[in-house]
């Protein structure tokens, strides 16, 4: 209907609102629908002005994370093909922004359980997308250095998924930042002792 009648649907309704009412029962949907509605949602964000996508980041980011690491390989690639979307399109602060903020906060209340280490370890996939897609940026490359410790903490957890997230990380991190800022003194140290909690 979307792909088809576009001008009709987006006189009804805004993209936005349209978003809304599509990701509302995401996680909560038959997993047949949840993929089909991940790709309503991408067609949805193709139509949209970067101001609404910056909207629409707030509305469906976190849903969106959980969905890459659902046991539907459909689901999975639809989720990540959203956060490739949000990543080519809007500014690189406005996603790290909102990925660190998923990071630092503790959305169940309990550090152990499975939707905390669920979304945990896809942020910090989601950051590795991040870091390589941004990887010419200086800011990028220094948000790379600060968030190691935070990454790290992930550990932790003892979370396999978390692990190998945290895994992803340091390649990322060693593939893209420059050799001195890796072997830098001051690192290196902060480095080992938060990966060796």
């Amino acid at each position: 209907m979307l792909s088809e009648h576009r001008d009709v649907v987006l006189a009804m309704e805004s993209p936005l609102q349209m978003l809304r009412a599509v990701s509302e029962a995401l996680l909560t949907c038959h997993v047949s629908s949840r993929s089909m509605r991940l790709q309503c949602i991408l067609s949805l964000m193709n139509t949209m002005s970067d101001e609404d996508l910056t909207q629409a980041l707030s509305v469906i980011y976190r849903e969106v994370l959980i969905c890459q690491k659902d046991a539907n390989k459909k689901t999975r690639d639809g989720a990540l093909e959203i956060l490739k979307f949000f990543i080519s399109r809007l500014r690189g602060e406005v996603i790290l922004h909102a990925l660190t903020t998923t990071l630092s906060t503790n959305p169940t209340g309990n550090p152990n359980s499975n939707a905390t280490s669920v979304l945990k370890s896809s942020t910090v996939t989601a950051l590795c997308l991040l870091l390589l897609h941004h990887r010419s940026s200086a800011m990028m490359l220094e948000a790379g250095v600060t968030l190691l410790p935070q990454v790290g903490e992930l550990l932790i957890a003892d979370c396999p998924h978390q692990t190998k997230a945290v895994l992803s990380y340091l390649r990322v991190f060693v593939s893209i930042q420059p050799v001195q800022t890796i072997t830098n003194e001051e690192l290196l140290p902060s480095v080992v002792a938060a990966f060796t909690q």
